[in-house]
């Protein structure tokens, strides 16, 4: 499994995101080329979406590791409020990866079912 970890970021004035990054846990048992996932931002008091868009990654990503996913979509983004931690609701949504899995979930859990 591919387990998001939340985003990591720092604002230049309080409206713009500077640097932003979202972990990702590679919990697979193979390394990952690449990722495409869609990434939603929430104000929480005004319940405004900020961002809600698609994002790919190429970003090899190593079996057991987390890695910190840089989002460049979001360098510069006004987000037209003032941008607080406590605030933001962050989601992200895993879309793909590749490669894709050679075994399914299901057809592991059979197999080990059966030992």
């Amino acid at each position: 499994m591919l387990f998001d970890h939340g985003m990591d970021w720092n604002s230049r004035d309080n409206y713009h995101f500077n640097e932003v990054k979202y972990n990702f846990f590679n919990l697979t048992e193979y390394d990952i080329d690449s990722l495409k996932f869609r990434l939603t931002i929430e104000d929480k008091k005004t319940k405004r979406i900020l961002f809600h868009q698609t994002v790919k990654s190429f970003e090899k990503i190593y079996k057991g590791d987390m890695k910190a996913v840089k989002v460049s979509e979001l360098r510069n983004f006004n987000s037209k409020t003032v941008l607080s931690k406590a605030d933001l609701s962050v989601k992200a949504e895993i879309l793909e990866v590749y490669p894709k899995p050679k075994i399914t979930p299901c057809t592991k859990i059979k197999k080990l079912e059966n030992l």
